[in-house]
């Protein structure tokens, strides 16, 4: 038999090099993966809990690592009130905290507090200052419109008016606000510019009229109007209150629904009560024609566009209770988001398209949650003691 050249010292020095040759080469690549990873989430992956019905799947595969689900940055501000019934406070929330290793717990800064209630906190067109209103110089229930800076500073009290005012809508450019004044029970469409110099009471369309907001272009308000209970007619004006429109001819529009411009300005919708069913409606500006675009048994509402102007977001308890839906805006594609035996509801989207707050009582009182448009993932905002209530949410 051959004698080997390699004696038996040499052979186990060889071994000994080769398998740590091996380990180091597993280790190093083991390294880059985990930096690479370190690297992607603290760019892109959310902490948030994927929806029931959209957890990734995969095949049952030993071994096989959990799918990491990468969404964009959630950027941007809301705006919030909140404490006792008669005793409301406003907060802003940096969304951005939702990437901190806690998420948004104890991240909120109050920067209104009073013994009084402010609420109705509106964001400027450019995210600089908030108006809202508030009773800190009348009686509890009667308040006055203000505006302040997103930090709480400069607070600038607008209206003294001895009426209650409420619901304050920017004009696009920033300069003015539409707002409800009540006298006498009744409810009239007010305007008035930052600077208080101009306040013009506009023309009743009827006995109540609600719910203004201004046209994209900043050349229209859209506001509902009734005489009386339950549902409302749906109207568009000039900013001074001349070449009153009416938009549906029968009183069709529930109450409480906020008419929602399409980003071009051509299309509004809102939430229709047609044979005692509550859908989404949309009426063209163009030929005013009405389109209906949903049609079920059940309670669909908040309709909201997307920035895109493509889909529109709303609530709808078809499936027991109420969750959130997106759909196409001709109608198709309706998918819903949300899966909680909670009431989901008031979608709002973000500024860029990405994602969508929405009100949820999941957690037994009324908080602040974040959903992507395609409802696979879904987070907690706020964690406050007493219900949030909103207007609008996101800085623009």
């Amino acid at each position: 038999m051959p004698r080997s050249k390699y004696t038996p010292l040499a052979k186990t020095i060889f071994l000994v090099a080769f398998i740590t040759i091996l380990l180091y080469g597993c280790a190093s690549r083991q390294s880059t993966e985990i930096e690479t990873a370190s690297t992607v989430t603290k760019s892109f992956i959310i902490p948030g809990i994927p929806t029931e019905k959209m957890k990734p799947t995969r095949p049952n595969i030993p071994n096989t690592p959990t799918p990491i689900l990468i969404l964009p940055k959630l950027e941007g501000k809301i705006a919030i009130s909140s404490g006792p019934y008669d005793n409301f406070d406003i907060y802003v929330l940096d969304v951005g905290c939702i990437h901190l290793p806690d998420g948004c717990k104890g991240q909120m800064d109050k920067i209104v507090e009073s013994e009084f209630m402010e609420g109705n906190a509106i964001w400027s067109p450019n995210g600089t200052k908030l108006a809202f209103m508030s009773d800190q110089y009348a009686q509890h229930g009667v308040a006055d419109i203000f505006i302040m800076n997103s930090d709480g500073s400069g607070v600038n009290r607008l209206t003294f008016d001895p009426a209650h005012e409420e619901s304050p809508s920017w004009s696009p450019d920033g300069q003015n606000l539409v707002f409800v004044t009540r006298p006498n029970g009744d409810s009239q469409i007010t305007t008035i510019s930052i600077d208080g110099e101009h306040f013009n009471k506009l023309p009743d369309a009827l006995q109540w009229n609600l719910r203004p907001i201004w046209s994209p272009d900043g050349t229209k308000i859209t506001f509902l109007a009734r005489n009386k209970l339950p549902n409302a007619f749906l109207y568009i004006m000039n900013t001074d209150g001349s070449e009153q429109i009416l938009l549906t001819p029968t009183p069709i529009v529930e109450e409480y629904s906020i008419p929602s411009w399409s980003p071009d300005g051509k299309t509004i919708a809102f939430t229709c009560v047609l044979n005692d069913n509550f859908d989404i409606c949309l009426v063209d500006l163009d030929g005013f024609e009405i389109k209906r675009l949903t049609s079920n048994i059940a309670l669909d509402k908040f309709p909201v566009w997307s920035p895109d102007g493509e889909k529109l977001a709303f609530a709808s308890n078809r499936d027991e209770n109420y969750e959130i839906y997106v759909m196409d805006k001709d109608g198709t594609n309706q998918k819903r988001l949300t899966y909680n035996l909670a009431h989901d509801y008031n979608p709002i989207w973000a500024p860029n398209g990405n994602y969508i707050v929405f009100d949820s009582y999941r957690d037994g009182r009324g908080q602040i949650y974040v959903i992507d448009p395609l409802g696979t993932w879904v987070a907690r905002l706020t964690f406050t003691e007493f219900h949030v209530n909103w207007d609008s949410l996101w800085t623009p």
